[in-house]
């Protein structure tokens, strides 16, 4: 399933780019490259999710903290 997916993006990669450029054979590095980008986009999204459950901790700590003094 994730080959099919890495094929796909590099032949859309490879289909924009010759569109866009008009050489095969300029096209072909970013067709390589293309398959990259959604693994990027997901590692950058799981990150930044990260990171904002990270900077909820030291709230949640108030709150429970404040719920065991009183």
């Amino acid at each position: 399933m994730k080959q099919r997916h890495l094929l796909l993006a590099a032949l859309i990669g490879f289909l924009i780019a010759n569109f866009v450029i008009g050489s095969t054979l300029l096209a072909l590095p970013i067709a390589a490259l293309s398959p990259s980008i959604p693994y990027l986009l997901s590692k950058r999204r799981a990150e930044r999710k990260q990171s904002q459950l990270a900077g909820l901790w030291p709230e949640l700590l108030d709150h429970m903290i404040s719920g065991l003094r009183s």
